[in-house]
């Protein structure tokens, strides 16, 4: 176990991100956490170097994080209070990268496949499919580091009228789904809380409200959605119109031959 903490100096300089790696290395976004444990005053720049030097001499590559973990420099809470206060800073493969969840090789395995892809692709749904992580250990682990309630969405659990036929186009494509509305916000769960494109959707769509953000398996999101859909097309008002305008045109057409 790495155990060994360095002697910090009570007038060194103030902390300053992590330099980045040489270009066409990933490295320089591995550490994108340690920068903003840094950025956030919660490590200091001699930590940083010390981590660095025990992380070099490893015979098992490991990230500077869990090395900087291991020597009990930083911990859990500080890891969440730094990605909380700077969430759109963060990139899902790199952040899975330095937490121990995901291989290297397998994020640019991954983002090779994503290039590839005819149709956009997100990258979540590419690792999940590949096996590369579990739907379910990714959901855990952003809802975990983002402070946001893991949910898991049914049809039962949509407050009528916040999904109508609308909507729920833009739902599906930017994985959400809206559960329930209070005075002035509604509670959102979100597939991927981190692209902001989709956060930005939303409020678009309920203008004037305060999105209350949660996380839910992109899965789970999909199910509910498409059962929000039937129970559109069976209560459309079209539906029922076209069916009584079949009937009158056989009725109609019906009494002609019969003339």
């Amino acid at each position: 176990l790495l155990r060994a903490r360095p002697n910090m100096n009570a007038t060194s300089p103030m902390p300053e991100a992590p330099a980045p790696a040489p270009a066409g290395s990933h490295a320089h976004d591995a550490d994108q956490i340690v920068g903003l444990l840094c950025k956030e005053g919660l490590l200091g720049e001699a930590e940083v170097a010390y981590g660095r030097r025990v992380q070099a001499r490893l015979d098992t590559p490991r990230s500077l994080l869990s090395v900087l973990q291991e020597m009990g420099t930083v911990d859990a809470a500080a890891i969440r209070e730094a990605v909380r206060a700077n969430p759109q800073s963060m990139r899902l493969g790199d952040l899975l990268i330095e937490l121990g969840h995901l291989a290297d090789s397998d994020l640019r395995s991954a983002l090779a496949m994503q290039k590839e892809c005819e149709q956009p692709r997100k990258l979540g749904e590419i690792l999940v499919d590949s096996h590369m992580i579990s739907e379910h250990k990714l959901t855990e682990v952003l809802g975990d580091l983002l402070g946001l309630d893991n949910v898991e969405p049914s049809v039962g659990d949509v407050e009528d009228g916040l999904v109508t036929r609308a909507n729920l186009r833009l739902c599906q494509e930017h994985g959400f789904i809206p559960l329930s509305r209070g005075e002035d916000s509604v509670r959102i769960a979100f597939a991927d809380p981190l692209d902001e494109r989709h956060v930005e959707t939303a409020a678009q769509m309920f203008s004037g409200l305060r999105i209350e953000r949660a996380i839910a398996r992109g899965s789970l999101i999909r199910e509910a959605l498409a059962a929000c859909e039937r129970g559109a097309q069976r209560q459309s008002p079209g539906s029922t119109d076209q069916t009584a305008i079949a009937l009158v045109a056989w009725v109609v057409l019906w009494h002609t031959e019969a003339i």
